[in-house]
């Protein structure tokens, strides 16, 4: 009886241990996520803008303007496209 018992207690220590490392996980995650949020702000293109006339206004490199938002430069932006950029 006292065998079952304490296998009863350590399955129950070992669960309440993962729920923990479960929680922590959630809560890193949760603070990163707040951390990424601030790290970008966004642009909403209007009509005929460029990727140059973006990246200028913003003073931020092309070449960062153009990896965030998996574009060349050769892409046509269309009107109501929203673009990531990074903070300075």
């Amino acid at each position: 009886m006292d065998a079952k018992r304490a296998a009863k207690q350590a399955a129950k220590q070992q669960a309440e241990l993962e729920a923990k490392a479960a929680a922590e996980q959630a809560e890193k995650l949760k603070i990163e996520n707040e951390r990424l949020v601030n790290t970008y702000q966004y642009h909403q293109v209007k009509n005929k803008e460029t990727i140059l006339q973006i990246a200028a206004k913003y003073n931020v490199s092309i070449s960062d303007l153009k990896a965030l938002n998996n574009i060349s430069i050769q892409t046509t932006l269309r009107k109501g496209m929203q673009l990531k950029i990074r903070k300075q």
